[in-house]
């Protein structure tokens, strides 16, 4: 009976024992497979995720390339444009001082007379001096002057005009400086122009850009 109970008991501790570890085992492997399960979905999160940043980086690259590509686009546009813009000012003032000289002096005189009043008139009136370049400096003698003077005195009492010894390196014009003062007016053709070149700096610039597109196409 001790046999029997010994081996039937030796034999039913064996199968709980086998069986327990039955349950371990495969606990440790569903364990084990939850485990490798997650380390791949986090690989794989990680792995997406390094797709994702190397995607966004490569977007921000292209597009800080894109745009340094399109300002230097820009600049150098801006710089040719500038620069067509300096050649067509010259050759207006080129133009201006040649036909000024092609002018006879009649002419000449006129504009200079009608310069200086529009000064003459900005200033008031008064003693003035008058700065010309010197080819125009011959023709403003003292009776020329005296006679300007003595046809303006109804518009500006006490109106008196002189020459200054020193000319001005202008194309044309006149520059007109109250006597005693800082005060002028400066009626050369060389500041008109550059009045002009401002004030017509937008549209210049348009027909230049404008021109630019239609030879591209």
């Amino acid at each position: 009976m001790v046999t029997v109970i010994g081996n039937g008991l030796d034999s039913y501790l064996l199968r709980r024992a086998r069986n327990g570890a039955m349950r371990k085992i495969a606990d440790a492997e569903h364990e084990a497979a939850e485990l490798v399960a997650h380390a791949a979905e986090q690989a794989e999160t990680i792995h997406g995720g390094a797709q994702d940043e190397a995607r966004q980086q490569v977007a921000a690259a292209r597009q800080r390339l894109t745009a340094r590509a399109q300002l230097e686009a820009q600049q150098a546009l801006l710089k040719i444009q500038e620069q067509m813009l300096e050649r067509v000012w010259r050759v207006a003032a080129e133009r201006v001082e040649a036909l000024d000289r092609s002018q006879p002096e009649k002419q000449r005189l006129r504009r200079l007379q009608i310069l200086t009043l529009e000064a003459a008139e900005q200033l008031g009136g008064g003693e003035l001096t008058l700065r010309v370049n010197e080819r125009d400096a011959e023709l403003l003698t003292a009776d020329v002057l005296a006679q300007w003077a003595a046809a303006w005195q109804d518009r500006l009492p006490g109106f008196k005009l002189a020459i200054a010894q020193e000319t001005e390196s202008v194309a044309g014009g006149v520059i007109v400086r109250r006597a005693g003062s800082h005060e002028l007016v400066d009626n050369s053709y060389d500041q008109r122009l550059a009045v002009s070149r401002e004030s017509l700096r937008g549209n210049v610039m348009d027909i230049l850009a404008s021109t630019g597109d239609s030879e591209e196409a």
